[in-house]
């Protein structure tokens, strides 16, 4: 018993001990969104209020249903609730945080401290992007069981729920480049800032609206193994063009980002 809890004492101390290293390890700028994150009550209000919706849909849906739930396959209708209301943070309220969070940084002069420190810019920029992405990670798992909960309805195949899922990480990472090269080419200066605000809130709500309008019983789109290698060969072609996107968007945001701008 006594080598066991040894052992055991032993694993544990080992694990703290990567850990703490991992941390030290890890991008102080994502860290820190992380920890503010965690910390905001406007994120914690957020993601209470979306699983309080979710379940009251949920409710609703189901007692309007109850005559035709046993006979008919309704997982299309659950799905697309589901997959909306997921997507309505994260396309309207994550790319305008991810903005103000580099806004943050130039009032804050952080900077200043790219002269001094062996920060570089890329570090701000991957930070940044990779805070939002976290957050919408959040939004994502706790629909998990959900969009489940809609497969085992019947009506839509696995393929088509993973299918609309990566669409929803690429418009994520969409988003957030473009919060962040807007945010960096407005800097300081408070007339470009509300002109970028306003685009980026554009650009959110255009995606949305396109999420709300396609993402219907009606418009789901039913993927199988039968017509899976058409919609990959689609995905190779959007994907080249969002890579060159991403390379872009990057660049420009690093390059503004210079303690010599």
């Amino acid at each position: 018993m006594m080598f066991s809890l040894q052992n055991l004492q032993h694993w544990e101390e080992s694990i703290t001990r990567e850990l703490v290293s991992w941390t030290d390890r890890a991008d102080p700028i994502l860290v820190k969104e992380v920890r503010k994150m965690l910390k905001s009550n406007a994120f914690i209000f957020g993601f209470l209020f979306l699983i309080i919706i979710v379940w009251l849909v949920t409710t609703c849906m189901i007692l309007s249903m109850q005559t035709t739930i046993e006979q008919q396959e309704v997982g299309r209708e659950f799905f697309s609730w589901y997959f909306r209301l997921m997507m309505t943070p994260v396309c309207l309220f994550i790319p305008l945080m991810v903005y103000q969070s580099i806004q943050e940084e130039f009032y804050d002069n952080t900077f200043d401290m790219l002269f001094i420190t062996p920060l570089k810019p890329q570090t701000i920029v991957r930070g940044k992007l990779f805070a939002g992405l976290i957050q919408s990670l959040v939004y994502f798992s706790s629909m998990t069981p959900f969009l489940c909960f809609s497969y085992m309805l019947q009506g839509i195949s696995f393929l088509s729920i993973i299918f609309y899922i990566v669409v929803g990480c690429l418009v994520v990472i969409t988003l957030c480049l473009w919060s962040i090269l807007l945010s960096s080419i407005a800097g300081n200066n408070p007339y470009v800032n509300l002109i970028g605000l306003f685009m980026t809130l554009g650009g959110s709500i255009l995606f949305w609206g396109v999420i709300m309008g396609t993402v219907n019983p009606q418009g789901i789109v039913d993927i199988t193994l039968m017509n899976l290698f058409f919609f990959a060969g689609g995905m190779v072609c959007v994907g080249y063009f969002f890579l060159i996107f991403i390379a872009v968007s990057v660049g420009i945001a690093i390059d503004r980002l210079q303690p010599y701008n």
